[in-house]
């Protein structure tokens, strides 16, 4: 079969530990305009399992099912199965700071896409204003 590649603007971002130790890779396109909207369905869950935990304790049922749905929407965030980033521990579980991984993860995350984001419209900016800059003189 033949293939047909395109760009489809997508970047490899290697995932360490404070140790510089690799827990995975991800590739995915960090300035799809998308992106933004399935990164706040990702914080809106997390904040409803954090709330709903609030309500609940620390009911076994209750933790798996939150972070069972923060891991469907990591995936939905990504377009890729993100399992192995929670081999190291789940979403849910409290670091040394008292933050929560997936929180963690998502601050680290967020930085990238809207740097990501920023640079490439900036330079479809430019790309765009060669065309109209003619019309601009009018």
């Amino acid at each position: 079969m033949e293939q047909i590649r395109v760009n489809d603007g997508s970047k490899s971002y290697q995932i360490v530990n404070a140790q510089g130790d690799e827990l995975c890779v991800f590739t995915f396109n960090p300035s799809d305009v998308n992106i933004l909207e399935r990164y706040k369905k990702v914080v809106d869950s997390l904040e409803a399992a954090i709330k709903e935990i609030g309500r609940d304790g620390d009911a076994p049922e209750v933790l798996a099912k939150a972070q069972g749905i923060i891991r469907e929407k990591m995936d939905e965030l990504f377009g890729r199965d993100t399992s192995s980033l929670w081999e190291v521990c789940g979403p849910l579980s409290p670091l040394d700071n008292g933050q929560l991984y997936a929180e963690n993860i998502l601050e680290a995350i967020g930085p990238v896409i809207e740097a990501e984001t920023k640079q490439r419209v900036d330079k479809a900016r430019e790309r765009m204003a060669q065309y109209t800059a003619a019309y601009d003189k009018k």
